[in-house]
């Protein structure tokens, strides 16, 4: 679609290790053109909202969701951010295929990609936790960019701990690498590491 972002290998390794419990609420940030969501829904999730700030990736995403006859279950989202939620939404699992290198994006669509300074993950992680419900959890996927690692640093300074859950390269010439992150709440960071280890990602050279 022009002027949207569509799916990658990101987003398929997203969906190769998404759990979604029946009856569970998801939010969808950054959701494209809703394959994510769709699926989520399709899965038994009892509600999802879905959220871009690209207004052609929500045109498309709000097509999906009529295509997939989930109108009342699917709610998209023109949002900056997590700017469109209300007060009191609270969401299980959150799904986060943000923008994964700190290079600068002249539009929309190069935003999909790049994240000018980090602002858009710095933001995400500032607000997300009063988002979630007590138990809830985040899943993001990101490829080892220069920065990786700043991603979880940036978790941890907002109360969230993260871990490694999958790794997959795109193809045999290709040098990046793509993981898939899961944020939690932890109460002690000492005991968090001893569980699961340090998260920390060799970059691409």
């Amino acid at each position: 679609m022009p002027d949207a972002f569509p799916p990658r290998s990101d987003t398929r390794l997203l969906l190769q290790n998404m759990h979604v419990p029946p009856g569970v609420s998801v939010l969808d940030v950054g959701t494209g053109m809703g394959v994510l969501a769709v699926v989520a829904c399709k899965a038994g999730a009892e509600r999802c909202v879905a959220l871009d700030i690209n207004p052609q990736s929500v045109r498309n995403a709000k097509s999906n969701t009529e295509r997939h006859q989930l109108n009342g279950r699917l709610d998209i989202r023109l949002s900056d951010g997590l700017a469109a939620l209300a007060p009191g939404e609270r969401f299980d699992l959150v799904l986060a295929n943000l923008p994964g290198w700190a290079a600068p994006a002249s539009d929309h669509v190069e935003a999909a990609q790049w994240d000018t300074g980090f602002a858009t993950n710095r933001a995400f992680f500032a607000k997300v936790r009063k988002y979630l419900s007590p138990n809830g959890h985040i899943l993001m996927a990101k490829a080892n960019y220069p920065g990786i690692n700043d991603v979880p640093a940036m978790a941890e300074e907002n109360g969230l701990m993260a871990r490694i859950v999958a790794a997959q390269a795109p193809k045999e010439d290709d040098p990046r690498r793509y993981v898939i992150l899961v944020f939690a709440q932890a109460q002690r960071r000492d005991q968090w590491i001893l569980a699961y280890g340090a998260c920390r990602v060799a970059p691409v050279g």
